[in-house]
């Protein structure tokens, strides 16, 4: 059986809806070749086998499958609906675990010296969403995808002095590109404008309209 990672969030009750004849579900600790991240399924179709998925861009790369399985139990595995669950709880961790409230008081329960779990714990965030957001320009709309980065943004305004600085560390782009790439979602609809020369704004009906559709996709 494969290692499964024991820090791991537990899906609650707002998680999407659960596969039909899961058994457990668990985030791989050493990932795999293939992708940013690799969520493991055991399924009532195939009990002794462990089914992988790996996924990067917000969408699944890669399937591997460990332990014997049929080749009729394989066409029983509901593979879109484990991608659709798998990138659906993540995205939810990794919200959950950006939002301002929650950042502060998880921080502030570690005990002194816990700089390095923190680094880790901010590593496998920010491989929780490459693997679960689609980047600017592929897959889905460009609209959309701005949407996303515009709301990203509006948490990090909450939560830093530099929102636009540390946005581009989390997408690895130049904070030019960031600061354009807003700058084009504002002009779309989708951020509104703070005032002149200040940082911030909110996500316009048009943006949450936008990623309610994405997450019912």
């Amino acid at each position: 059986m494969g290692k499964r990672d024991t820090d791991k969030p537990t899906v609650g009750p707002a998680s999407p809806p659960t596969p039909e004849g899961l058994r457990n579900v668990w985030v791989e600790a050493e990932p795999l070749v293939i992708g940013r991240v690799q969520v493991a399924f055991i399924l009532d179709a195939a009990p002794e086998s462990e089914i992988v998925l790996c996924l990067d861009e917000g969408r699944m790369v890669g399937l591997v499958v460990r332990g014997a399985i049929s080749a009729r139990a394989l066409r029983k595995i509901p593979v879109r609906s484990l991608e659709r669950f798998a990138i659906g709880v993540l995205r939810k961790w990794s919200d959950a675990y950006r939002s301002p409230w929650f950042s502060d008081t998880f921080k502030n329960s570690l005990p002194d010296g816990s700089d390095e779990f923190l680094r880790g714990f901010e590593s496998k965030l920010q491989a929780y969403e490459a693997a679960t957001r689609a980047p600017l320009g592929t897959g889905t709309s460009k609209e959309w995808n701005l949407a996303v980065l515009a709301a990203r943004y509006v948490v990090l305004c909450a939560a830093s002095p530099s929102p636009t600085k540390d946005l581009a560390a989390e997408r690895c782009m130049s904070v030019a590109t960031v600061r354009d790439q807003l700058g084009e979602a504002r002009r779309s609809g989708l951020l509104q404008y703070p005032g002149s020369g200040r940082a911030g704004g909110e996500l316009t009906p048009q943006a949450v309209a936008l990623l309610h559709a994405g997450e019912e996709d």
